[in-house]
């Protein structure tokens, strides 16, 4: 985060907490492509879709480049306020911190009560 700082890059956290997706490389890739077009640093946490690396995926491994880093998990309210915005699933325990860190934050809802916390996203947050 240091060098992403100095480089003067925005840091974004994208994260999806428990929700699994039966193409995790697919997602990853996708994620990974979007960092280095939109030119930012990312925190992504691969939650509980790294479950699925049991030789359930059968897309190839992606290579992460420095611009992307990759984390099991992390304590959304340590990192929330050292970061520039959060792309995240809607869950209530993420979105609360991503709102309390004051930082713009985008929710792909998923399932279940995501929506209803998505829903409830101040305009402008």
């Amino acid at each position: 985060m240091a060098k992403a700082r100095r480089d003067g890059k925005p840091i974004v956290y994208i994260g999806f907490g428990s929700i699994t997706v039966p193409h995790p490389n697919r997602v990853t890739a996708r994620i990974v492509k979007a960092v280095l077009q939109s030119g930012v640093r990312a925190v992504v946490s691969k939650g509980w879709s790294s479950r699925m690396k049991n030789g359930n995926d059968k897309d190839p491994e992606v290579k992460i480049p420095p611009e992307v880093y990759m984390v099991e998990k992390i304590p959304h309210d340590w990192l929330f306020p050292k970061i520039d915005a959060a792309l995240h699933h809607g869950g209530a325990g993420t979105t609360g911190a991503s709102l309390r860190a004051g930082i713009p934050t985008l929710i792909k809802p998923w399932f279940g009560d995501q929506f209803f916390w998505s829903a409830r996203r101040p305009e402008g947050a």
